[in-house]
């Protein structure tokens, strides 16, 4: 996600990358950061902090969209998944109040038959 927006040029990405890389040197913190800073400018990038901290934010506005557009994203699958199950849920309902019309008529049907049974053995 980082490396997608990562513009052309040494910037917070690649100051970080070299700071990551110095972690397994057995370096204090301090010596980390004075050995990725003096490369970050070796690589030809800024000499002014503010460089570092206008791409770092650059950064976190990337991951903040990221993190806003997977939220949606996910939303969007739970809320597709309960309306369609809303949507199953309202057809079964629908079903059923037509099965027992339909039982009542056929019940109904069924009540005629016998007293028209009755009526004609009665005779």
């Amino acid at each position: 996600m980082l490396a997608k927006n990562n513009p052309a040029g040494p910037d917070y990405f690649e100051f970080r990358e070299t700071l990551r890389s110095l972690t397994s040197l057995g370096l204090s913190e301090e010596k980390q950061f004075q050995a990725a800073w003096a490369s970050f400018k070796a690589m030809g990038g800024s000499a002014n902090v503010t460089a570092l901290t206008s791409t770092g934010q650059h950064y976190l506005t990337a991951l903040s969209a990221d993190r806003d557009a997977f939220a949606k994203s996910v939303e969007d699958a739970i809320n597709e998944r309960v309306g369609g199950l809303q949507k199953e849920q309202q057809q079964l309902q629908a079903d059923n109040e037509a099965l027992a019309r339909q039982l009542a008529e056929i019940q109904q049907k069924q009540a005629d038959n016998n007293a028209r049974l009755t009526a004609i053995g009665g005779k």
